[in-house]
């Protein structure tokens, strides 16, 4: 029983991505787990929750994502601090300033 479904998760899969439906949330989600994404996204936001999170840190540069998941990302800081999204990132963490770092 094992193998036949082992083997009907693959067919599923392959008809998906076949069909062009990898963008369907459930897929993406799916594919992001499994190729580990959604695992180094959460590890990069933790880093930047306790950098953002540091009382001793007034002015924060954060490095940008090595990987953006489908279901997951959606908009970022920006390397200008004056952009209203980091703006917004410093006033809720209460910091003179957040940019984002491009490597």
């Amino acid at each position: 029983v094992l193998p036949m479904m082992l083997l009907l998760a693959v067919a599923l899969l392959c008809c998906l991505k076949i069909n062009g439906l990898q963008s369907a949330n459930s897929t993406s989600a799916f594919l992001s787990l499994a190729k580990g994404e959604a695992k180094q996204y959460l590890t990069e936001n933790e880093e930047r929750w306790a950098l953002f999170s540091d009382e001793e840190i007034t002015d924060v540069e954060v490095p940008e994502f090595s990987v953006k998941p489908y279901v997951l990302y959606h908009d970022d800081i920006v390397e200008d601090e004056t952009d209203w999204r980091n703006v917004t990132v410093a006033g809720f963490f209460k910091k003179n300033s957040v940019k984002l770092r491009k490597d």
